[in-house]
């Protein structure tokens, strides 16, 4: 991990923040780069930037000078009964998420007894997933590929000890495949749970779920060890059951089009608020 805290130099400065401070020539500067990367043209945007520079200024200062504090965040992402919902939609699929995944990988060595064995195709596998999610995200709808991880997920775990006693090298295929997807989960509900907050409560909402998941996703490994000491499909088969509600969940959540323009304020979300599209 120590050698990826060097890329924080290569990281960008926020244009907002850098206006909010007065730097409007380092602001510029992030946003030529953010148009050039995206070969964008910049000349139109380059005026409407100055002449909304004063009234940004101003706003930007007046938001530092209230400084909201997390609490009253949380309040009012409490307050919309719409952002209210999503959120415990996001926490639920959230926690599967995580805890599916670190219950496969804590369950995982006793199908086999080559521990060196298991890990080596488990990172390949890991790579494999994290590489399709990455290819896919950017041309299949979110939310759609998000539950066709889930249920994925979910078939491969309930396989496990079907195939256990009979064909042992089969169950570890599917045990494998099933980290595989969950591993792709986790990476595709970051992306979904960025774009699903507004800019005014994404990080604290963001922040609340990943807090609250991984508090919950600590059972995982500890479900796993039912595995010895009560039955071996037990932990499998709640992996199994937890993954279908994730996906009945997450049908619940927004369809999100890509590329997207994400909401600002909870207003907009309520505006942007339509009926869910059908899945299929």
């Amino acid at each position: 991990v120590l050698p990826f805290v060097f890329i924080y130099v290569l990281i960008p400065e926020s244009p907002r923040w850098l206006v909010q401070q007065g730097r409007i020539i380092e602001a510029r500067k992030v946003i030529e780069r953010i148009f050039l990367i995206n070969r964008r043209p910049l000349n139109d945007r380059l005026e409407l930037f100055y002449a909304r520079l004063p009234n940004d200024v101003i706003a930007a200062r007046e938001a530092e000078q209230k400084s909201p504090t997390y609490f009253n965040v949380l309040k009012r992402l409490c307050q919309s009964k719409l952002m209210k919902k999503r959120c415990l939609l996001l926490i639920f699929v959230w926690t599967v998420a995580l805890s599916v995944y670190l219950g496969l990988s804590s369950a995982l060595p006793a199908i086999t007894n080559e521990p060196h064995e298991f890990f080596i195709a488990g990172a390949i596998c890991e790579m494999i997933g994290l590489s399709v999610c990455l290819a896919l995200a950017s041309n299949v709808e979110r939310r759609r590929l998000l539950i066709v991880f889930f249920v994925a997920t979910a078939l491969a775990s309930a396989l496990v000890p079907f195939t256990y006693d009979n064909q042992r090298n089969v169950s570890f295929s599917f045990a494998l495949l099933g980290k595989l997807t969950a591993s792709s989960c986790q990476l595709l509900i970051v992306v979904y749970t960025t774009e699903t907050y507004p800019t005014a409560l994404r990080s604290t909402g963001v922040g609340l779920s990943v807090c609250i998941a991984r508090l919950v996703a600590m059972i995982g490994p500890q479900l796993s060890a039912t595995q010895y000491s009560i039955w071996f499909p037990l932990p499998y088969i709640v992996y199994s059951l937890a993954s279908c509600l994730a996906a009945l969940a997450a049908c619940q959540l927004p369809h999100i089009h890509t590329p997207c323009k994400l909401p600002e304020t909870v207003h907009e979300v309520e505006k942007q608020h339509t009926p869910r599209t059908p899945i299929i």
